[in-house]
């Protein structure tokens, strides 16, 4: 995304808590959250979630792996019993202040499965940008594919051009509208400059990335390009 960012927003993540770190804080989501062990199903039913360490611990059929950002019981991610609703959002970001525009952004989220997927619905996620009701898709549908093992981390990111600067609100969204097999991990969630993300060495992108114009609020009026 080419966005105008304010000065010390250069190469950091916009998105607050995005590793999960701080646990289940700084965004929203319609999913409920729910906490207690695998012994009772914790989050047995569609459209629950924990913030944790292991899926395990809150599922006795889901993974026992780590999270993504320290491999260890230290670290904590987003763990998801998928709803077939696709109403509903999975993650939601706290508001973000954009001032910089005409720069490659990158939105980006390590997912995992819960569950193999030989036989059972990937997740399908969606990246969209908004300012809280009206919403502009990132890129398409972004799925796990079936010969992923579950706890293994997949990369998923779009880059993008913003058009317009202002107050945003950035969501991944679940178009699986199956039940079974739909259950993934989230983690190390980021959006900023492309050149700032952690992905960017590995995986530069394109050289044309596409441009969006989203709706904005409260833009405000006295913002600078970067070389003016």
């Amino acid at each position: 995304f080419s966005l105008v960012l304010a000065a010390n927003s250069f190469a950091r993540n916009l998105v607050k808590n995005g590793n999960f770190s701080l646990g289940n804080t700084g965004f929203t989501t319609s999913y409920t959250y729910s906490t207690g062990d695998s012994a009772n199903f914790a989050v047995f039913s569609e459209s629950k979630y924990w913030v944790g360490s292991q899926a395990s611990l809150v599922h006795p059929h889901f993974s026992s792996a780590y999270d993504h950002t320290s491999s260890n019981s230290a670290g904590k991610y987003f763990i998801a019993n998928g709803s077939s609703d696709i109403t509903q959002t999975i993650w939601q970001s706290d508001v973000i202040f954009v001032s910089q525009y005409n720069m490659t952004f990158r939105f980006e989220a390590w997912v995992t499965s819960l569950v193999s997927l030989s036989t059972l619905a990937p997740p399908k996620l969606y990246f969209e940008i908004g300012n809280g009701t009206s919403w502009t898709p990132l890129g398409g549908e972004v799925s796990l594919t079936s010969g992923t093992s579950p706890g293994t981390w997949v990369l998923k990111y779009t880059d993008g051009i913003l058009s317009l600067p202002g107050n945003y609100y950035l969501r991944l969204r679940n178009h699986q509208s199956a039940a079974a097999g739909n259950d993934f991990g989230l983690d190390d969630i980021y959006f900023g400059l492309r050149t700032g993300s952690p992905s960017y060495a590995s995986d530069p992108g394109s050289t044309t990335p596409p441009t969006y114009s989203p709706v904005a609020v409260n833009t405000p009026s006295n913002l600078y390009r970067d070389w003016e």
